[in-house]
């Protein structure tokens, strides 16, 4: 309040506020008056002048729908291996002999608290593969291995639409942080590696080369096929300008 008074300019009602508190809680007028040394009438504008102030000046500036990400999983790390521990929910019950006039809610619960069972066991099954799949890249920071939506469902007998509706929107935690399940999936970008995979050997093949002559993008694909590594050119550099590596004359002139 005392920086929307000093805004406004009105320095005796910042005094007025610091001195007569006590004044101000019980409206005595007489009795600030005589420790401002003022008249009444001027105190009575001081009061007016901070009811000019917003008790929650910050409260425009708050977004009117605020929306809460809740993790469905925490995954810990014991004996380095990922641990799946679901986030507790409540514990639902229903009334087994309810009035005639409920029997049908009680039905539609019924229906309700079983999608909601068989739609857990879903996400836990397909966060189980996942994590069998990304451990390395999880514990260690790794990077992710090569893993589609469709790999998932054909181990567990599902339809790939099926996980895509069950992954959409939901977040695990790990080491203090809020996950998107999505991004333990990677698509395929050669040999089965993934694109981080792939991005890896191409900086482990860099990190190798001269810094008088830098690698061009032709002789890194003709090192990775040396490895059995499958890849074209356009690949190489598509990768290498996302992973931030400069190009090869770029990286001479670092190095020089």
């Amino acid at each position: 309040m005392i920086l929307q008074l000093q805004r406004f300019g009105y320095q005796k009602a910042i005094e007025f506020l610091t001195v007569c508190e006590a004044e101000i809680l019980t409206h005595d007028w007489q009795k600030a008056a005589v420790k401002m040394t003022c008249s009444p009438s001027e105190i009575l504008n001081y009061f007016h002048q901070l009811q000019e102030c917003s008790p929650a000046p910050c409260a425009s500036y708050e977004a009117a729908n605020v929306q809460w990400i809740l993790p469905e999983f925490e995954v810990r790390v014991e004996d380095h291996h990922c641990i799946l521990e679901s986030i507790e929910e409540p514990n639902l019950s229903l009334d087994q002999q309810p009035p005639p006039a409920l029997r049908q809610a009680l039905q539609e619960a019924r229906f309700f608290l079983d999608a909601l069972s068989q739609r857990n066991l879903t996400l836990s099954l397909i966060m189980n593969e996942l994590l069998l799949i990304q451990e390395n890249a999880l514990i260690h920071h790794q990077p992710l291995r090569a893993c589609q939506k469709k790999e998932i469902a054909e181990k567990l007998g599902l339809h790939p639409s099926t996980i895509t509706r069950a992954v959409h929107d939901k977040y695990f935690l790990f080491e203090g942080k809020l996950l998107p399940i999505d991004m333990l999936f990677a698509s395929f970008s050669a040999n089965d590696l993934s694109q981080d995979e792939l991005i890896s050997q191409i900086r482990t093949v860099i990190a190798q080369e001269s810094s008088d002559f830098p690698l061009s993008d032709l002789q890194i694909m003709m090192q990775l096929q040396e490895k059995q590594i499958q890849c074209s050119r356009q690949l190489i550099a598509k990768l290498r300008r996302k992973a931030g590596i400069p190009a090869s004359y770029q990286r001479k002139r670092i190095n020089s």
